[in-house]
């Protein structure tokens, strides 16, 4: 009997194998092929994770390049994200259509779990529907025209001051220059814009050189997510109730985070007109009085209270996390770029001084980027283009949609590639080369084409003539340009970003010079969401006399 039962048991086992392993084999097979027809399918998915290792790898690059190869003429590829098809674009039309025809998306788990934990549960970054409408309506209108405008002066004292205290390193150097890793400077000035502009509070970080209590936390929390969106299989960075110093660390952090958000919620509420407290409108103010009109028909007041709080600093908190690292990062690499370009950087040198005169100390009292500073304008947009902080993107299609090769049914996964759209020569002659002049030419000088004006001007992507020469610079593809997304999902912030970097390249090069480090070349790699320069952003600072 025992042996019949053992002789059973390995029948059974074997058959389960078999069962396994066919399954297996099935799977495997089934991704080799594209479900969308006329749609190639990208190879060397796995059997069971697609596309997903590909994807994943820190050298993002590698595996966005697989998508690119195996697209059609059209621009389109299937891959695999574990056992559900996904379609990749990478024609500007195509990128353009279908972040505009869709604002949902269906986020990784692993990034979700870990971002809901952060942001919060009415996060935008993380909801879909009504909901999601709702809260970015309400941010939406925390960026009016005004609040941009009351911004301005906040972001020329910040920028006076970093560019004071780094004059003040390269004066106590011997030789007069200084070598430095900008990332964390310019980190430091956008947690400064941030605290000022977002919640009234003076960080006074680029004054120090270093950062405050609050905004220590903020950046220990964006990098300590990253590391765990990162580490998937590392249970202490998965769990975070396991015993380790830095679980212990992040709760403590984000719970001191938090109760700081909500005590300046609550007493901007009590009308808190402290000395600590920036006077005026500030952007955390308009979020209270946007998201006290979503809850104002709640009867019951204590939950109406708790429902304003919980909103506003949700709300808060997304703006400061989607906006931190994105804009550090763009601002780093334009120094960059501009160093590595000297004649980029004279002529931003020339717009600077041109619109704020040549005294370290002083800015015009009426200063203000809008409409001025088209040249350092082209020089962030075209960072960008070939830099974008967040290298992917994706949306989850509601309806049906009709392309010429094939029909993509409704929940179909659609992936954006920005960084591969926006290198492509379909999309941007010329891709790698770093090209301000895509975005900006002269103003014309009494209306003619006699482009011989020292001022520059937004250049109409309709600015196109006859000219087969290697050197033409054909005007930017603004479709193909998704940097800031597109459609009803687009960055919210995006004017706010533009004009604290052009108001931050603006005084910073008036009165300082960058130069490359020899031999340094940045290598980006995927950070979560976003990709950074591998090894910071190391360069060779002096003061310019003008």
């Amino acid at each position: 009997n025992c042996h019949k039962m053992l002789t059973h048991f390995m029948e059974v086992i074997a058959l389960v194998i078999g069962t396994v392993l066919v399954w297996a084999w099935w799977i495997k097979r089934r991704k080799r092929f594209s479900p969308f027809k006329g749609i190639p399918c990208a190879p060397d998915a796995h059997w069971l994770l697609g596309h997903i290792p590909h994807l994943a790898l820190r050298n993002f690059e590698e595996g966005l390049k697989t998508l690119v190869d195996t697209a059609n003429p059209n621009g389109r590829s299937c891959f695999w994200i574990g056992n559900e098809a996904a379609i990749s674009v990478i024609h500007g039309r195509d990128a353009h259509m279908f972040l505009s025809v869709t604002s949902d998306r269906n986020l990784d788990p692993l990034f979700k779990r870990h971002y809901k934990r952060i942001l919060g549960l009415n996060s935008p970054i993380l909801i879909n529907g009504k909901d999601w409408k709702l809260y970015r309506s309400a941010i939406h209108r925390a960026f009016s025209p005004q609040a941009l405008k009351e911004c301005q002066s906040s972001m020329n004292l910040i920028s006076l001051r970093l560019q004071s205290s780094l004059i003040q390193r390269i004066n106590s150097s011997p030789d007069g220059t200084v070598t430095m890793d900008v990332l964390p400077l310019v980190r430091m000035a956008t947690m400064d814009f941030f605290g000022s502009i977002g919640m009234g509070i003076d960080f006074r970080c680029c004054e120090n050189l270093t950062n405050s209590p609050v905004a220590y936390a903020f950046e220990f929390l964006s990098d300590e997510t990253t590391r765990r969106i990162m580490s998937p299989f590392n249970i202490f960075c998965q769990f975070y109730s396991l015993p380790s110093y830095l679980n212990r660390r992040n709760n403590q952090e984000q719970f001191s985070l938090r109760e700081f958000i909500r005590s300046l919620i609550k007493g901007r509420r009590n009308g808190d007109n402290s000395p600590s407290m920036k006077k005026g409108s500030d952007l955390l103010s308009n979020i209270i009085a946007a998201v006290d009109k979503l809850h104002g028909n709640e009867q019951h007041q204590q939950m109406k209270e708790t429902l304003i709080e919980e909103t506003a600093s949700d709300l808060l908190m997304t703006l400061v996390f989607a906006g931190y690292d994105t804009t550090s990062i763009t601002l780093a690499y334009a120094l960059y770029l501009i160093s590595a370009h000297p004649q980029v950087q004279e002529l931003c040198v020339e717009e600077a001084i041109s619109a704020l005169g040549t005294d370290e100390k002083t800015i015009p009292a009426d200063f203000n980027p809008e409409g001025k500073l088209h040249y350092i304008r082209a020089v962030l947009y075209e960072t960008l283009r070939l830099f974008p902080s967040a290298p992917s993107t994706s949306r989850l299609l509601n309806r049906p949609i009709k392309l010429s090769d094939c029909e993509l049914p409704a929940d179909t996964k659609v992936f954006v590639p920005i960084w591969c759209i926006q290198r492509n020569p379909s999309n941007f002659p010329r891709p790698l080369e770093f090209l301000p002049e895509r975005w900006a030419r002269r103003k014309k000088i009494n209306g003619n084409d006699d482009f011989g004006s020292h001022e520059w001007e937004e250049r109409p992507e309709d600015d196109t003539c006859e000219n087969s020469n290697d050197d033409y610079i054909s005007p930017a593809n603004r479709e193909a340009f998704v940097a800031f997304s597109a459609g009803a999902r687009n960055c919210v912030g995006k004017k706010l970003a533009i004009q604290e970097s052009v108001t931050l390249l603006a005084i910073l090069l008036r009165n300082l010079k960058f130069n490359t480090v020899p031999g340094y070349v940045p290598n980006p790699v995927r950070a979560g969401p976003i990709q950074k320069p591998e090894r910071g952003m190391p360069m060779i600072i002096q003061q310019r006399h003008n």
